[in-house]
């Protein structure tokens, strides 16, 4: 999954291109950060957090459209065995990759370089778990989309004319998925409703 959330990023850079060459003013906004998730997702439930978006806008309008995609996973968790199984020694890795579209409203006050920002939309979030056998390095793995709303808000400090640099949070609710990894055990639903925290850079016209 990790790869498609590389490409996701590839695209996103070249797809916000021609957006923003279209409309008269807007951010792109590079992200970093940590996302937390619901407990059901234990034992994957804290991922490292990377992704793009952006503000765009013409001069008249008094919201901007909004859109973005992000990745993140947990790294290789061990997790001993599988209850009800006869698997052992198993690692496991939760990964999520989306694509979000929404709305938003940066703040702006002439001659200010503080710019407080909210938002709220609609993502698209692939679902990827994978447990890893060690010891014969068999892998068990399941995926899943989801369709959930997000709404999210921060500050961002124009430096100069054109840098922006900041700090942002995200909330993602509603978010359900159902999982079977193994085939010789039930299926398992989820709440993966997540906060994330990430720190902001980029550009803005």
């Amino acid at each position: 999954m990790i790869k498609y959330g590389r490409l996701a990023l590839l695209a996103a850079v070249l797809s916000l291109t021609p957006v923003s060459q279209a409309l008269c003013a807007g951010d792109v906004l590079f992200l970093l950060g940590q996302r937390n998730l619901d407990s059901d997702a234990e034992p994957v439930e804290d991922q490292d957090a990377y992704g793009v978006f952006g503000f765009f806008r013409q001069d008249d309008w008094p919201i901007s459209f909004s859109m973005g995609f992000e990745s993140s996973d947990s790294g290789e968790v061990n997790i001993g065995g599988i209850a009800g199984t006869s698997i052992g020694n198993v690692e496991v890795k939760g990964e999520i990759t989306e694509g979000y579209i929404g709305v938003g409203k940066v703040f702006e006050k002439s001659g200010k370089p503080i710019r407080p920002y909210a938002t709220g939309g609609i993502t698209v979030l692939g679902i990827d778990v994978t447990y890893t056998e060690l010891t014969t390095d068999t892998d068990f793995d399941d995926d899943d989309t989801v369709i959930a709303p997000y709404i999210g808000g921060g500050v961002f400090w124009r430096l100069g004319k054109r840098f922006d640099v900041g700090a942002g949070i995200r909330y993602v609710f509603f978010a359900e998925t159902t999982l079977q990894p193994f085939e010789i055990l039930a299926p398992q639903e989820a709440d993966i409703n997540f906060l994330q925290y990430h720190a902001l850079i980029g550009w803005g016209w």
